[in-house]
């Protein structure tokens, strides 16, 4: 998250500049959880009017940031959504939807119908599921078999340890994936042992 925060710092200089009157605070937090902790900070010690935030998890940062929303805070939410909608006043978001639909159009070209697939997601948010959801829909009726769906958490571990239970599970022919940092570490060689089981050929990772 470093290049985000820097890029924050160097946003926040041109609207305190052009309105001296304003004072924009930056906050950052290591995980969910502190993330969720740290959003108390900037209502009762700073009395904030407004709240921009960009959730590591989406249901973590639901209800912190809805209490700051019954405080009076206009609240701008960024990438990754609230599992409740209804507490943000803007959303700012990338076509996560037509991302997944674009996935889908990719590995439908690659295997044949009846072959199998598994899913490789990144963390649970809004975001995710959107992309999952559009991703599934465009593929039905194709004959390609979704065997499983998990979360890689946007970690090369975890990415590595999800893609070897895929391997061991079942014979699959193709991995779906939109996380660049993960997916090195996911798609290393499997070892002697799962090879007989692993047929993995593509990738998808539309940035």
């Amino acid at each position: 998250m470093g290049g985000l925060n820097w890029h924050a710092a160097e946003a926040e200089k041109r609207p305190e500049a052009a309105n001296p009157n304003i004072d924009i605070i930056i906050v950052t937090a290591d995980g969910p959880a502190d993330q969720a902790s740290d959003s108390e900070d900037p209502v009762s010690v700073h009395q904030i009017q407004a709240l921009v935030v960009l959730p590591f998890e989406s249901e973590p940062l639901t209800e912190p940031v809805r209490a700051v929303k019954d405080l009076g805070a206009f609240i701008t939410v960024v990438d990754r959504g609230l599992t409740d909608p209804s507490i943000r006043d803007v959303y700012v978001s990338g076509n996560n939807t037509e991302m997944g639909v674009n996935s889908a159009e990719y590995i439908k070209t690659r295997p044949g119908e009846g072959d199998n697939i598994v899913i490789l997601r990144g963390i649970p948010t809004v975001l995710d599921t959107e992309r999952f959801d559009a991703f599934m829909g465009a593929i039905e009726g194709s004959g390609i078999n979704v065997l499983d769906n998990k979360f890689a958490n946007w970690n090369r571990d975890d990415g590595f340890e999800v893609m070897q239970d895929f391997r061991l599970a079942s014979p699959i022919s193709t991995a779906s994936g939109h996380r660049t940092t993960t997916s090195p570490r996911a798609w290393s060689k499997p070892s002697s042992r799962l090879a007989a089981k692993a047929k993995c050929s593509w990738l998808a990772a539309p940035a």
